[in-house]
C-alpha cells in the first residue's frame, strides 16, 4: 500500500495478528501493548529488535511518549525497521514451506528401520 510505503512505524495498540507480517514486508517496527488479546503472531515481535512492546496495562500516555521517543530518535527506528525487512524474510510462505518439508523429511527418516 502506498500508506505504508510513506509510514516509519505501524500503530497496533490492541491485538496483534498476522498485521505483524505486514509491518514485517514493509520494513516497519510495529509498536503494541503488551496486554492485548494478540495471536499466537506476537511471538514474532521482540520488542526493542524489530518493534516495540510498550508494558504498561493500555496507559495512552506511556504508548504515546514510547512512540515519540521512537519517531524522534531515527538510529534507533531505522534499525528496528530493518531487523524488520530482515524477519519478513524469516516468515515468508517460502520459508514457512522449506521448515514443513524438512520437517516431514525428518519424521520420515525417523521412521526407517
Amino acid at each position: 500500500s502506498k500508506i505504508a510505503l510513506l509510514s516509519k512505524v505501524l500503530l497496533l495498540p490492541g491485538a496483534v495478528g498476522l498485521a505483524v507480517l505486514d509491518a514485517f514486508a514493509y520494513g516497519l517496527p510495529l509498536i503494541t501493548n503488551a496486554d492485548g488479546f494478540h495471536g499466537p503472531e506476537i511471538d514474532y515481535l521482540k520488542s526493542n529488535l524489530n518493534g516495540l512492546i510498550i508494558d504498561d496495562n493500555f496507559n495512552v500516555n506511556t504508548y504515546a511518549t514510547e512512540v515519540i521517543r521512537l519517531l524522534s530518535d531515527e538510529p534507533r527506528r531505522a534499525k528496528l525497521a530493518e531487523m524488520a525487512r530482515l524477519d519478513a524474510s524469516r516468515y515468508s510462505i517460502d520459508a514457512m514451506a522449506d521448515r514443513f518439508v524438512y520437517g516431514v523429511i525428518c519424521l520420515l527418516s525417523e521412521s526407517q528401520p
